[in-house]
């Protein structure tokens, strides 16, 4: 059921409290030990699902589940019985950290503190037992809440140290690992180590990130988090010349820095390094870093930025985004919803102090030209931006213009295609009825000419016929004829509906001016109206006269009609 983290956590537990051979754990120890970790009310709840059966102790199953309800409370998760089964790491119990005892292979190194210390020494002392049992205390003294304490709690207790707020500055940005502005136990413990090493030797120089090997000394509860793997990039050294930058274009002490006055600084910056396209550089560095307030910048973040433009000009790939490593540790506080620094106002206040104190006449009028300057740049600048936006305005003003003549080109030049041909076919239409016409005349003088030959050798040859017979053959030259006229009726059906085929993309009903439904009586008088409109005698086109006559010719005849609703009504 309990992992083997948690399996050692609950042995160490039930041996350091004495179980005995019945591996039970009585309320009153069991208070001791979870004193401190959650508040009373969660510790009540958290003892109730445990202790099934009020008995009053628990068992070693019932430590187990008390150990991970408490972990997930510490965690932020709310107390149910459905977190009884899930794993998690053992929890933080400040009583049983300052009481349990550590096993060491080899003997701790001892550490002597010399009386006068070297001055630039790195940070190397480790961290003792009698030093974790006493920062365990004074953890406990404070009351923290959920296995942690928040920075209110303590400035008072690292202030009484003596030591500078910018040092202890640095010191709570060491150890909070978390970035949520409270610390727990082991972290509480690093700070306090730190404090005391800084106390006895001032010339020492604190290390630049907290080492495992240092975190393993200080009684920890959980792996080291992995954001303290993650340093700020930021060296004491370009932080310090980065200050003294911000506190020259910052005459005022107002703390921050406009985005134009970052703009103006940051492009200076990248002429001087002989960068191409310094605006646009200085526009992705502000648009990269993304600062808590917008349109200003703190000292931190000004920092950031100088960082981010010395990779630039080094020749350092541009980010996409931040990387986290660039990212202030109040920036990340923020992020995480934790609280700030509890140092940032007495340091910021603290600084401003020593600024403003030393200032003689000269150094008043020396700062207000330097605003001056300041004020009339920043004029300077927005008054270029916005003659440079107007510019970018006119110039994508003038591409939409363009960009619509063209257009309108291409229309017109589409329409004149459309209309050439248009015409041609209406020209090969014309052309094609013509020869129709001519074939069709053509086909009726043979006709025409081929029945009279045959009447005239009839004539000719026939002998004297009585009535009958003359009447017979009478009949039998009739019946011919309409056989002969109702194949050509046929012919002429089937070349009227290959036409219509070809033509039915035109629109009879709107030539003559009628709708669908219109009946023959309507088509006529339409026709009539449209012909003599259209008459080539009188001005009208000839082609128009022609599509007339056309629509008349089909919308007339039923089988043709009918045959040109259906094709166009398949379109």
């Amino acid at each position: 059921m309990f992992s083997a983290e948690e399996t050692a956590f609950i042995d160490k537990i039930l041996k350091s409290a004495d179980a005995g051979d019945e591996q039970i754990i009585e309320g009153s120890t069991a208070r001791k030990i979870f004193k401190a970790s959650l508040p009373v009310d969660v510790l009540a709840q958290i003892w109730h699902l445990a202790d099934r059966g009020d008995k009053g102790f628990l068992t070693s199953m019932d430590l187990g589940i008390a150990l991970r309800l408490i972990s997930h409370a510490q965690f932020g998760v709310q107390v149910h019985p459905r977190f009884m089964n899930i794993p998690v790491p053992p929890p933080t119990l400040p009583y049983y950290e300052l009481n349990r005892r550590r096993s060491f292979t080899p003997k701790a190194p001892s550490r002597t503190r010399s009386a006068t210390p070297t001055a630039g020494l790195s940070f190397a002392p480790d961290i003792t037992r009698e030093e974790c049992a006493e920062s365990a205390r004074l953890f406990l003294d404070h009351n923290p809440v959920n296995g942690r304490v928040k920075g209110s709690r303590v400035r008072e207790l690292f202030l009484h140290s003596g030591l500078p707020t910018e040092t202890l500055y640095e010191i709570w940005d060491l150890v909070d690992l978390d970035y949520v502005g409270s610390l727990d136990l082991t972290q509480f413990i690093l700070a306090m180590h730190f404090i005391r090493e800084k106390t006895l030797r001032p010339t020492l120089k604190l290390p630049s990130a907290v080492t495992i090997a240092l975190y393993n000394l200080a009684l920890p509860s959980r792996p080291m988090p992995s954001s303290a793997k993650r340093p700020w990039i930021i060296s004491p050294e370009d932080k310090r010349l980065a200050d003294e930058q911000f506190d020259y274009w910052d005459p005022v002490c107002r703390g921050y820095l406009q985005r134009d006055l970052v703009l103006i600084i940051l492009i200076g910056y990248a002429r001087q390094l002989e960068m191409e396209e310094p605006e646009a550089t200085a526009v992705q560095i502000w648009s990269l870093l993304d600062p808590e307030i917008p349109d200003q910048l703190d000292r931190d973040g000004f920092a950031v930025a100088l960082k981010v433009l010395d990779d630039t000009a080094g020749m350092i790939p541009f980010p996409a985004a931040l990387p986290k490593t660039y990212v202030p540790p109040n920036w990340r506080r923020k992020r995480h919803d934790g609280l700030k620094n509890p140092f940032t106002s007495m340091v910021d206040r603290e600084r401003k102090l020593r600024r403003m104190s030393g200032l003689d006449a000269d150094a008043i009028r020396t700062r207000n030209t330097r605003v001056v300057d300041i004020e009339r740049a920043i004029r300077e600048f927005r008054k270029e931006q916005e003659a440079q936006e107007q510019l970018r305005h006119e110039m994508a003003q003038e591409a939409l213009e363009e960009a619509k003549r063209q257009r309108e080109e291409l229309e017109a030049a589409r329409k004149a295609r459309e209309l050439a041909a248009r015409k041609e076919r209406e020209e090969v239409l014309r052309r094609e009825r013509e020869i129709a016409r001519a074939k069709q005349e053509r086909e009726r003088v043979r006709q025409e000419k081929a029945r009279r030959e045959r009447e005239a050798r009839r004539r000719d040859s026939a002998p004297v016929e009585d009535e009958a017979t003359r009447r017979s053959r009478s009949d039998q030259e009739e019946r011919e004829e309409r056989e002969a006229e109702a194949a050509q009726k046929a012919r002429e059906e089937r070349r009227a509906w290959a036409r219509l085929e070809q033509n039915r993309w035109k629109d009879y009903y709107k030539i003559l001016g009628v709708g669908r439904e219109a009946d023959e009586g309507e088509i006529k008088r339409a026709h009539r109206k449209e012909s003599l409109r259209h008459h080539p005698d009188k001005g009208g086109d000839e082609d128009t006269f022609m599509l007339i006559q056309e629509a008349r010719e089909v919308l007339c005849s039923p089988t043709l009609r009918g045959r040109y609703d259906a094709l166009r009504g398949s379109t």
